[in-house]
């Protein structure tokens, strides 16, 4: 009984101290802004987003031939900077770009795997597991290396559309 009043006289000494304060607005003071290409499939119901500051590739109507590559420096709502020139989204054929998603951990996963199988096959490379394990390593390595570097083409004539918006979430 003894411990259970201390208990309560010490929280209720501390609750003065806790509950009175105001607890600051965390979301306002770190709210975080990142500028994204949104890209959108209606038939699909797919969205996709490219951040600004990556490397994207893009060709115009006018020479859909011609490959263009920059560095997305600026997003608007109807246009994009790459390279110090603003191009608008209703003059391009398509924008690749990266995306990031669940498919990166995988990538990352496969390739830790697959660096270490190979290390540990190069061991045993004599043997009939040994190569087995190297030969598993090498597919993992590959998978993960093609999952991680993956760029997703946004072709406008197939359904895509794209406008310039921003994510915004709390630290």
């Amino acid at each position: 009984m003894k411990k259970i009043s201390v208990f309560l006289v010490a929280f209720w000494a501390f609750s003065f101290s806790i509950f009175g304060q105001e607890a600051p607005n965390l979301i306002k003071a770190n709210e975080v802004v990142v500028p994204v290409l949104v890209f959108e499939n209606l038939e699909k119901r797919d969205i996709k987003f490219v951040r600004e500051t990556g490397k994207i590739q893009y060709a115009l109507r006018s020479r859909p031939k011609t490959k263009i590559v920059g560095i997305l420096e600026k997003v608007k709502p109807n246009s994009m900077i790459v390279n110090g020139q603003e191009i608008q989204f209703a003059d391009c054929e398509y924008i690749k770009g990266r995306v990031r998603s669940n498919k990166d951990m995988v990538g990352g996963m496969l390739v830790g795997a697959g660096v270490s199988a190979l290390a540990f096959g190069g061991v045993f490379i004599s043997t009939a597991p040994g190569v087995a394990i190297v030969a598993v390593g090498a597919t993992a390595l590959g998978t993960g290396i093609a999952l991680v570097s993956n760029q997703k083409k946004f072709n406008f004539n197939k359904g895509w559309t794209v406008y310039g918006g921003e994510i915004r979430y709390a630290r």
